[in-house]
């Protein structure tokens, strides 16, 4: 029964393939390819039932193309291939992820005028624009200031009185690009009764696109984080500069 207990080079095995498949994973999930992985994963399935089953007609249609499968899929999925290979591989993110840079100088403004919003309890939501372009939302009603991100005009935009007090900030290439953004709220029913305008606006633009936000609650002067449709309450000053540089990076 020996051959059954596995040796290191087996465990080490099971480690890599695995560490691999979840890399994959986490790499389609964070690019919305799902069904890409759901379609691999019932072409394994009908393998499977076929070889079980001895299905000979569908063995035999299989068979035929087991040649041509990967070259079938990557033409069915080019598009979605592309854009998640472009999305992953960009030159900015490629770079920066291999050679760190100081992000400090691009998000400090930001980390500042987030302490003194909660502090003074002021209500504000800043959006970082990332691959997906937000000029639908500000054309729709926001205001294009295209101003230096410091942290006293950060602060201006939302004090109160401010004309720019309501609706979002636009945060393009570290420039406050545009004031007074209206944004979707989310309709997800877990969040709904728990947050407000502001949180809910947060989280809605990041459910349907790939920016990402800082939020300061108004009545509780909590600092929240919200990336990919979800939102982390309560985040400290250096959980949030961390946050920040984390999500530039992927």
């Amino acid at each position: 029964m020996n051959f059954l207990i596995p040796g290191f080079s087996d465990i080490l095995d099971i480690i890599i393939v695995s560490t691999i498949i979840y890399g994959i994973i986490q790499l389609f999930k964070r690019n919305n390819g799902y069904y890409i992985i759901i379609s691999l994963s019932l072409l394994v399935i009908l393998y499977f039932i076929v070889s079980y089953f001895h299905l000979e007609m569908i063995s035999g249609i299989l068979k035929g193309i087991q040649e041509y499968w990967i070259l079938g899929l990557l033409v069915i999925f080019a598009p979605e291939i592309r854009r998640i290979m472009t999305h992953t591989f960009q030159r900015r993110n490629f770079i920066n992820y291999f050679f760190k840079k100081d992000y400090k100088s691009n998000y400090e403004p930001v980390i500042e005028a987030a302490n003194e919003f909660a502090l003074r309890r002021m209500g504000a939501l800043i959006v970082f624009e990332k691959n997906n372009v937000l000029d639908d939302y500000v054309y729709a009603g926001g205001e294009i200031v295209d101003s230096n991100m410091s942290t006293r005009a950060l602060v201006s935009y939302f004090w109160p009185n401010s004309p720019f007090h309501d609706g979002a900030l636009i945060i393009r290439k570290n420039r406050v690009y545009a004031a007074k953004v209206v944004l979707p709220l989310s309709k997800n029913t877990e969040y709904k009764g728990k947050f407000g305008t502001r949180h809910l606006a947060a989280i809605g633009i990041t459910e349907n696109t790939d920016s990402y936000c800082v939020v300061v609650s108004e009545q509780t002067g909590k600092i929240s984080f919200a990336a990919r449709g979800e939102i982390k309450r309560g985040v400290s000053p250096e959980e949030l500069r961390q946050l920040l540089i984390d999500e530039e990076r992927l």
